[in-house]
């Protein structure tokens, strides 16, 4: 058996130090899902933690994922809770850095 990764959860994502996959998850509180169409894809917008700048570690691996051979995945849900329970995430599939606004925190544009 394989040694276990310790896994960290960072502004909504979860990734081990090696990974080359990480997972976003977000949640609406009450908002409908921000997913708009763009031909074929649709454009998901998502906020950083607040210490996330573009020039930042983490932010250069947000924009530069896909050169650094890093897929990213959407998880969403409604709320955090459904019936007494931790609600279920629904998965939307990859998403791709396309831009970002502002720095601490960074508003970012991904397509799915």
């Amino acid at each position: 058996m394989g040694t276990k990764q310790k896994a960290t959860r960072l502004g909504g994502f979860r990734f081990s130090a090696k990974s080359l996959i990480w997972l976003l998850f977000s949640w609406l509180q009450g908002q409908a899902l921000n997913l708009q169409p763009l031909g074929y894809e649709h454009i998901f917008h998502w906020q950083s933690q607040n210490a996330t700048t573009p020039s930042s570690k983490r932010g250069q691996e947000i924009i530069e994922h896909v050169a650094n051979g890093i897929a990213i995945h959407l998880f969403e849900r409604e709320s955090k809770l459904g019936g007494g329970k931790a609600a279920p995430f629904v998965y939307h599939g990859r998403v791709n850095y396309q831009s970002h606004i502002g720095s601490s925190p960074m508003s970012v544009t991904f397509t799915v």
